[in-house]
């Protein structure tokens, strides 16, 4: 889950960006964001499709 700008209140407020099988997981943005600071919050899915709890809200600025 991310969001752009301000950093999320709630997990609502933040978007599904994908399901990955591997990492490095790469997110493209336009560059027009530059500078932008994003915000994600991760979690692991197991096989069984069985979820984990969130991780800490962590940030970033595209660059």
């Amino acid at each position: 889950m991310a969001q752009r700008g301000e950093a999320s209140k709630s997990n609502s407020d933040l978007a599904f960006v994908a399901t990955d099988t591997a990492s490095p997981h790469i997110l493209k943005f336009d560059s027009s964001e530059v500078g932008t600071m994003v915000y994600y919050r991760l979690r692991w899915v197991n096989t069984r499709g069985e979820v984990g709890p969130w991780s800490a809200l962590v940030s970033a600025v595209i660059g």
